[in-house]
């Protein structure tokens, strides 16, 4: 008889979202959890890698913002 396999949830990185605030980007195989899981519940539901290692990323508005900085202003139309 073979072992049931564990399907083992992840983590992809952690963000501060508007409305959310800090919070775990998941795989889409989490199905109802995914995109985004608050701290305690990536822990609860037991998500790998621990929340606290998961890689640290910037909110895309802020990654706009950033990127805006560094090259120049955008056109205004």
């Amino acid at each position: 008889m073979q072992a049931a396999m564990k399907r083992v949830l992840k983590g992809l990185f952690r963000t501060t979202l508007p409305g959310i605030g800090e919070c775990a980007r998941v795989d889409m195989r989490a199905g109802d959890a995914a995109p985004y899981l608050e701290r305690d519940m990536y822990v609860l539901l037991g998500f790998e890698p621990p929340f606290d290692l998961l890689p640290a990323s910037a909110p895309r508005a802020e990654l706009g913002k950033a990127l805006h900085t560094q090259v120049g202003a955008f056109p205004q139309l």
